[in-house]
């Protein structure tokens, strides 16, 4: 199995009342189900089901709800990693759902810090594949070059994460404001296939002389003419996250995962109730962009201190 990432673009903002609805600039001709009405979604059941485990505001209102443009399909990504139509699509009746829709309910980190969900930011709220828009020459060239084939469809994989204002106002502000615009999606793939001479592979050490080069960027010839770099086409994909990246808030994960640890000892030398931790935890996480440096530094140093107790 491999764990891949990759960068996932926004496409615009809005709060759950909906009444003001605002798009990313570079994304103002692009389709959205969630921007344009095109769903209904029971958010506060959705909030009612994941709030405890990833220590998140139950109130609909404390969110700003951000559509994203999770994975592109038939053509590779920044990572040389590849993923098909027909993988996105595909219904896995061990899972009871299409691939695409595993996205639905997983957390949303900051910068793939994913080793606790009492980190999460916030929640994926849905998710659906989109083949509302008409490829640019850009995308139509990207699929010409992974699969030598010509489209007039610009398909992906659309999430709507929802962002809580309560736990992270910095991170929310950035949204709003466009100082952070972009996600990266987090899946875990059974293999992968390469494209160049069809080998699978499940492990690192399974992996083709073409992928184990791929960030050479080298082209090989094809038939019928065409050339191509190697990339890794992804099969048995769950998608387990969307971080948050280039997070102005995120010196301060390390306190806060510090005092996670807290929580979770039963021992803790300062005798604090998880009501108490859970409070300095919500304040830090809340108000960590306004928190100086030594400060993050010194609530650091004293809470391994006592851990170490």
């Amino acid at each position: 199995m491999f764990h891949k990432l990759a960068i996932a673009k926004t496409l615009g903002s809005f709060s759950f009342e909906g009444a003001s609805k605002t798009r990313t600039a570079s994304f103002d001709k692009c389709s959205s189900i969630y921007i344009d009405g095109g769903k209904s979604i029971d958010f506060e059941a959705v909030l009612d089901t994941v709030a405890g485990e990833y220590n998140i505001s139950r109130d609909p209102r404390d969110y700003l709800l951000v559509p994203a443009r999770a994975v592109s399909g038939n053509y590779h990504n920044e990572n040389l990693d590849f993923f098909a139509d027909t993988e996105l699509t595909r219904f896995d009746p061990q899972l009871g759902r299409n691939i695409y829709a595993t996205f639905n309910l997983c957390p949303s980190f900051v910068n793939h810090n994913a080793e606790n969900y009492r980190l999460s930011r916030g929640v994926i709220v849905d998710s659906h594949f989109n083949d509302l828009n008409d490829a640019s020459d850009s995308v139509k060239e990207a699929v010409f070059n992974s699969m030598g084939v010509e489209t007039d469809k610009d398909v992906f994989v659309e999430c709507l994460v929802a962002l809580d204002s309560t736990k992270d106002t910095a991170l929310v502000d950035g949204f709003k404001t466009g100082a952070v615009n972009a996600f990266s999606m987090g899946a875990d793939v059974e293999s992968t296939t390469c494209n160049i001479c069809g080998h699978t592979a499940s492990t690192t050490f399974q992996l083709c002389p073409c992928i184990r080069n791929k960030f050479s960027r080298k082209k090989y010839n094809l038939s019928g003419g065409r050339s191509a770099v190697a990339f890794e086409i992804c099969n048995g994909t769950i998608f387990r996250e969307l971080s948050t990246v280039d997070d102005p808030a995120d010196k301060n994960a390390l306190v806060q995962d510090r005092l996670l640890s807290v929580a979770a000892n039963a021992s803790n030398p300062y005798n604090l109730s998880n009501r108490e931790v859970n409070d300095i935890f919500r304040f830090v996480a809340k108000n960590g962009a306004a928190l100086p440096e030594a400060l993050s530094k010194l609530l650091y140093s004293v809470l391994e201190d006592g851990g170490a107790q």
